[in-house]
C-alpha cells in the first residue's frame, strides 16, 4: 500500500512518543521523523545499544521504560507537554501450537502486548491535545488468527478492540486512533522462522515477497499528517497479502 504523496508534517514543531524504538520497525518510524522539525521521543526497554545507535543517526530524545508497569508509563509521558502522537510499536511474540503453550508464555505475552497496550493508551488519551494521533501497531493474525499463534494472535486481537474504543471515546477531541498492520517484515520476531515457514508467508503476498519497515514508517508518517485529519478508528494493513 503506498500513502498518498503529502508533506509529513505541517511546519510546526510536534512532539511524538515512538515506543519499541529499539526494534525495527520503531527505529525506522523515528528515521523517518528525523526528516522533519518532529521532536521524536524514543522509548526503549532493554536494548540500550541499538536505542543509542538510533540516537547517534537521529538526534533523538531517549528515554527507558518497562511497559508493563504502571508508574514507569506515566514517567515516560510526565514532562511532555503539547504531545501530538504516539505510535506504539512494542511488543513480543511466543509462538506455538495452541496444546503446547505454556501459561508462562501466554501470560507474558498478554502482559506485554496487551497490558503495556493498556496503559500506553490510556496514558495518551491523557497527554495528548486536541487533533492528535494515536497509533498502535496491532497484525493481521489479530483478525484472522494463525497456526502457532494463539497468543500473539488474541493479543493483537485485544489492541485492535482496545483501539476501536479508544477512538470511539476520543471523538470529540479529534484524537484520530488506528491500528495498523505492518505485515511480515524481516526483523529479529520474524528471522528466527524457518526457511519454508518464510516461503509460505511471502507466497501470501500478490507480490510473492515480506514488507518493509520502510513502507510501515511512510504509512505513520502519513497517518500523523494533515492530509489523515478524518481517519479513525481503522484497521489498516500495510503489505500486500489478500
Amino acid at each position: 500500500m503506498n500513502a498518498p504523496d503529502s508533506p509529513p508534517f505541517s511546519p510546526r514543531k510536534r512532539t511524538v512518543v515512538v515506543t519499541g524504538a529499539s526494534g525495527e520497525i520503531g527505529a525506522e518510524i523515528v528515521r523517518h521523523l528525523s526528516e522533519s522539525s518532529t521532536r521524536s521521543i524514543a522509548h526503549f526497554h532493554r536494548n540500550q545499544s541499538a536505542a543509542q545507535l538510533l540516537q547517534n543517526e537521529t538526534s533523538c530524545e531517549l528515554r527507558r521504560a518497562d511497559l508493563t508497569e504502571e508508574d514507569e508509563v506515566a514517567a515516560l509521558f510526565n514532562d511532555l507537554k503539547n504531545l501530538f502522537a504516539v505510535v506504539h510499536c512494542a511488543g513480543i511474540a511466543r509462538d506455538s501450537l495452541l496444546w503446547k503453550q505454556s501459561r508462562a508464555d501466554w501470560d507474558e505475552t498478554m502482559r506485554v502486548n496487551c497490558n503495556a497496550a493498556f496503559l500506553v493508551v490510556r496514558e495518551s488519551l491523557r497527554r495528548l491535545q486536541n487533533g492528535g494521533r494515536l497509533i498502535v501497531l496491532a497484525s493481521r493474525v489479530g483478525e484472522n488468527g494463525a497456526v502457532g499463534q494463539a497468543a500473539y494472535a488474541a493479543s493483537k486481537a485485544a489492541q485492535i478492540a482496545l483501539v476501536k474504543c479508544a477512538a470511539r471515546e476520543s471523538r470529540d477531541r479529534r484524537i484520530c486512533v488506528n491500528a495498523l498492520c505492518p505485515g511480515v517484515v524481516l526483523s529479529p520476531m520474524t528471522r528466527d522462522l524457518s526457511d519454508n515457514r518464510k516461503a509460505a508467508l511471502a507466497r501470501q503476498s500478490v507480490f510473492d515477497e515480506f514488507g518493509s519497515a520502510k513502507s510501515v514508517a511512510s504509512l505513520v508518517s502519513w497517518l500523523l499528517s494533515d492530509a489523515a485529519s478524518e481517519v479513525s478508528g481503522q484497521v489498516i494493513h500495510c503489505d500486500s497479502r489478500l
